[in-house]
């Protein structure tokens, strides 16, 4: 066998297993229905095409897969769905999730992004940072979001 073939075979065994463990992790919001019906009742002024892109921010910076992001409840606290990712803790070291989270809004919504992060808080859930943004977006822009 060729040299490299151990290291192959060990971090491809260690790929799979992280994935198998990030998939029964998220399993809880995997198995959710979809949670278009609650985002909407809370907001229902807001378009769904707004809805929809302030969660693809919201999965986008946590880097989970853009197919769940109606899985997410706006009563769903930001820090519950990042220490899921891995594995109910906070990590010492991440992929700076949350900071890419609020980077998506700051850009997505153009808010300055010292704005958005004066919203942070450990305990703020998707749907008040949402309510936060739409207070925070001009009204001019509601035209680009209105399309859906």
């Amino acid at each position: 066998m060729p040299d490299w073939f151990y290291p192959c075979l060990v971090a491809s065994i260690l790929g799979i297993y992280h994935y198998l463990k990030y998939r029964h992790d998220m399993k809880p919001y995997r198995n959710r229905s979809c949670t278009g019906r609650p985002w909407k009742l809370r907001f229902p002024n807001s378009s769904k095409y707004k809805i929809r892109t302030f969660l693809e921010c919201f999965v986008d910076g946590m880097a989970i897969s853009s197919r769940l992001r109606l899985k997410f409840h706006p009563d769903d606290l930001v820090m519950d769905v990042y220490k899921t990712t891995y594995g109910g803790k906070v990590p010492l070291a991440d992929m700076m999730e949350c900071e890419t989270f609020l980077e998506n809004l700051s850009e997505e919504f153009d808010i300055e992004l010292a704005q958005v992060e004066s919203m942070w808080r450990e305990d703020v859930t998707l749907g008040e940072l949402f309510s936060k943004i739409q207070l925070n977006t001009d009204k001019s822009n509601d035209l680009h979001y209105a399309g859906a």
